[in-house]
């Protein structure tokens, strides 16, 4: 719960934020579903990435 209550946080910060540059709310709807698709996407890609590297990992042989 506080991972997803962080994101909505982040997510509704950037909302503002666009909502506050152009008055528009569609573009801050836009803007949130772009940033949680997106960010799933790259953590998703960001974890398989690190899968890969084997330095710093504790040999448990």
């Amino acid at each position: 719960m506080k991972a997803v209550s962080w994101r909505a946080i982040a997510t509704l910060t950037g909302v503002a934020i666009i909502l506050a540059i152009t008055g528009e709310f569609e573009y801050g709807a836009i803007f949130a579903a772009a940033d949680i698709s997106l960010k799933m996407v790259f953590y998703y890609l960001h974890e398989r990435g690190w899968e890969m590297i084997e330095w710093g990992a504790i040999a448990t042989d």
